[in-house]
């Protein structure tokens, strides 16, 4: 017998009585709550965009700043671009150089600067030592580069080729200009006795330059002007705006010759140039040698490896020798050394016998300080010795330095 499916219904009344009337006012809490609910989530939404927003502008606010080089970090001012170092090379007008600038850039935005005499005596690899003057007559950028960067430790990146003319012609953009020298010198200008004093000397644009080619040619006084006269350079640019200088940038970037592209040249002569900005030009310390048509510039390696940050001693060994029979030299030599900054090992026994002249036996790769060991003995004789390491310098003491530190005791 087939049985019937029935379907139980029951009336609304009877669902109420076995579930429970609803509490007054639950419809209405629950709509309340889906609003809150709502207005959370906006309010959430309207947060993270405006977080978003923020971020973007700031980044493009940011990107903005650097590109036109005025962001420069903590402290530094002027600059934020993507140069290190540009070699700047000053020539007469005809091709003979007469001045190297090699700028570099901290990583706070803030540039240094040294400058360098055209006669300026460098190790040039695989040629020995010339001047400046003769390896960039060579035509060679490379060694010219290697030969810079060997002597103040720093690399270079790019090149700036100006010659007077252009010089001439940023003169005039800034009128009179006050070169500060620490020490009085005179400079011989076309036939005529110039007499500078220690401070400022103000002179016009025309004068100003006539100095600069003057100190090419001068050995004493002209090394300290041609560097004055950079920073002086730079310092009258601060009171041009930004609108003039970038103009300027602009107009002699097409008169020099350089592996910048105009965008970072101009953004580089801002940041130089800007009053925010530090910018100082230090000339390379160096001693005249030579005589007559012939003098020439000895630097420093020392002193020019530092100034630039540089660490020109790193990996060096320097070993003192007593090369006599008088005892207590060693270490007063040693003592005289102490500026270089190299690891040294003292040998103090007297030796049995006397070296009349003091040796300075250096290494492949140590020329340069060993140069700098006989600026600080103020004798010896440099002997460049293939059994050493390459890095290694040995001074053997002789009755030269022996007997007049014995004396001086």
């Amino acid at each position: 017998m087939k049985k019937k499916n029935y379907t139980v219904k029951h009336s609304r009344a009877r669902q109420r009585r076995a579930w429970g009337k609803p509490e007054p006012g639950f419809r209405a809490s629950r709509l309340a709550e889906s609003r809150r609910s709502r207005r959370r989530r906006r309010f959430v939404l309207i947060i993270a965009g405006g977080t978003i927003l923020s971020i973007i502008l700031f980044a493009a606010v940011f990107l903005l700043m650097r590109s036109r080089g005025d962001d420069a970090g903590p402290g530094g001012g002027g600059y934020g671009g993507d140069v290190n170092s540009v070699l700047v090379a000053i020539d007469d007008g005809a091709g003979r150089l007469t001045q190297l600038l090699l700028v570099a850039v901290g990583d706070d935005g803030s540039f240094r600067a040294v400058s360098m005499p055209a006669r300026t005596v460098v190790e040039a690899p695989g040629h020995g030592f010339m001047t400046l003057a003769e390896v960039a007559a060579g035509g060679n950028k490379g060694l010219l580069d290697q030969a810079v960067a060997d002597l103040l430790q720093h690399p270079v990146q790019y090149h700036l080729e100006l010659d007077i003319a252009a010089v001439q012609l940023a003169a005039e953009q800034v009128g009179t200009m006050d070169i500060n020298l620490r020490q009085a010198g005179a400079l011989t200008v076309d036939g005529a006795r110039v007499d500078l004093v220690a401070g400022a000397n103000r002179a016009g644009s025309a004068q100003a330059v006539s100095w600069l080619m003057a100190a090419a040619d001068d050995s004493v006084t002209g090394p300290a002007l041609q560097a004055a006269f950079l920073q002086a350079l730079r310092d009258a640019f601060l009171a041009r705006s930004e609108a003039d200088r970038a103009a300027f940038a602009s107009q002699l970037y097409r008169r020099a010759q350089t592996d910048l592209d105009e965008d970072q040249f101009v953004s580089l002569f801002l940041g130089a140039t800007s009053p925010e900005g530090r910018f100082g030009v230090a000339a390379l310390p160096a001693r005249p040698g030579g005589s007559g048509d012939q003098w020439f510039l000895e630097p420093s390696a020392v002193e020019a490896a530092s100034l630039l940050g540089g660490d020109g001693q790193a990996g060096y060994t320097l070993e003192v020798r007593n090369g006599t029979e008088v005892a207590g030299v060693v270490e007063g030599v040693a003592e005289s050394l102490a500026p270089l900054g190299i690891e040294t090992t003292l040998v103090t026994e007297t030796s049995g016998v006397n070296f009349e002249f003091t040796q300075i036996r250096y290494g492949s790769d140590a020329a340069r300080e060993g140069n700098s060991v006989r600026d600080l003995l103020g004798a010896g004789t440099l002997i460049k010795d293939d059994y050493l390491e390459k890095n290694q310098i040995i001074v053997i003491i002789g009755l030269d330095i022996a007997t007049a530190r014995q004396g001086a005791r």
